[in-house]
């Protein structure tokens, strides 16, 4: 599973910090160390946090994996962005700001939720590759 999340999903990992049942849960980013080393970081994070169920410690690795994937920008995002790109009808994939973008995971024994949550009044628009013009769309 680890290989996976440095193959596919580790861009959260750049993030350093998430909610995870409404506590902040920190780990090393990628911006201070390798992504393997900030991936190993996140997971002992994960797992001295005390929020993870019992029933789920022996799959830490598994765990670790849906977070990764569930709130990665190549797996989850894009697709939402692409939702928004067709029903709003634009030419362009569009884009929401990052600033002020926050993740958080609530655990329980039942299951795993995960949230990207943004700002008030984060804007959803396109910018023309050609004329450098922005529009936007919607607010979020």
């Amino acid at each position: 599973f680890f290989q996976a999340c440095l193959a596919q999903h580790n861009d959260i990992l750049r993030a350093g910090k998430l909610s995870v049942n409404g506590s902040i849960l920190e780990w090393e980013p990628t911006s201070r160390v390798d992504a393997e080393s900030s991936l190993h970081s996140f997971s002992a994070a994960l797992s001295d946090s005390g929020a993870v169920p019992p029933d789920w410690i022996e799959d830490l690795d598994e765990l670790t994996y849906c977070i990764l994937k569930s709130l990665s920008f190549q797996f989850a995002l894009m697709d939402v962005l692409e939702a928004l790109r067709d029903w709003f009808e634009l030419s362009f994939v569009p884009t929401i700001p990052s600033a002020g973008m926050q993740y958080a995971v609530t655990l329980a024994a039942c299951g795993c939720e995960a949230h990207v949550l943004w700002p008030r009044k984060a804007k959803i628009f396109t910018v023309d590759p050609e004329t450098d013009e922005k529009r936007c769309y919607a607010n979020i």
